[in-house]
């Protein structure tokens, strides 16, 4: 596989997509606060962080999953968030739905610290995520996907469009 991969939100999407990124040989490591949550991707494979900010320093690229703004601006900066852990040449995709702004803000962030943050939504709910089928949006980085990047979403997408910049 192309390197060690991380995964935060494992509610219904996030976890039928971090468990499909688990049963398919990646490295991956995952956090949630919901324990059940992060024992069932475990269980197929995947190992545990106990917090964002540790993922986030054994990791060359980051999905998040999370239920909105407020949270993916607490994991990728808030107490323990990834942002401050991430090595230059990180990438994190954003697949939850949230503002533009959001991202965007995000992105400028990330990119002072030589991160690439990206919005990635995803359309086509658990059972397709769970099949490897999503359609997933990619709001491309001025840097472009790394290779473990492109890897995540091509396993979890049967089809992923790059639509412009973030």
């Amino acid at each position: 596989m192309t390197g060690t991969v991380g995964y935060i939100g494992l509610g219904s999407m996030g976890g039928a997509m971090a468990g499909l990124l688990a049963e398919s040989d990646f490295d991956l490591v995952v956090f949630d606060l919901s324990a059940d949550a992060v024992a069932s991707v475990v269980g197929k494979g995947a190992r545990a962080a106990d917090s964002g900010a540790a993922l986030a320093a054994d990791c060359e690229h980051i999905s998040i999953c999370v239920p909105d703004d407020a949270a993916v601006m607490e994991v990728v900066t808030g107490e323990h968030g990834i942002l401050e852990s991430c090595a230059p040449g990180t990438s994190i995709g954003v697949h939850s739905t949230v503002h533009p702004d959001t991202v965007r803000d995000l992105a400028a962030l990330a990119a002072e610290r030589d991160v690439a943050l990206f919005d990635a939504g995803v359309a086509g709910g658990a059972a397709a995520a769970e099949e490897g089928n999503l359609s997933i949006m990619v709001g491309v980085p001025e840097s472009g996907l790394s290779d473990t990047a492109r890897a995540v979403l091509d396993c979890c997408g049967g089809a992923v469009f790059e639509a412009g910049p973030v």
